[in-house]
């Protein structure tokens, strides 16, 4: 069975193995995005964009997330 995603994030911000492992799920979109660029940005691009994969990894505080009915109601009594 596979890990859910946010133990992936947990676990990767302690352990520079499971960051690597949860960064290159992101590496097919990444490659994709990147061929709509010239080839002389190609590489700086990359690197900042995994640069910024990983500090989003690093600070995203998964217990600071919002469920499906919390966000529902809160939506529904803003309105």
């Amino acid at each position: 069975m596979e890990t859910p995603l946010l133990d992936k994030f947990n676990e990767a911000q302690n352990n520079e193995e499971a960051m690597t492992k949860l960064i290159s799920l992101f590496l097919p979109k990444v490659y994709k995005c990147l061929k709509h660029t010239n080839d002389q940005e190609k590489d700086d691009l990359f690197q900042e964009l995994y640069l910024n994969i990983y500090l989003c990894i690093k600070t995203f505080n998964t217990d600071q997330i919002t469920g499906f009915f919390e966000l529902k109601d809160s939506i529904e009594n803003s309105s």
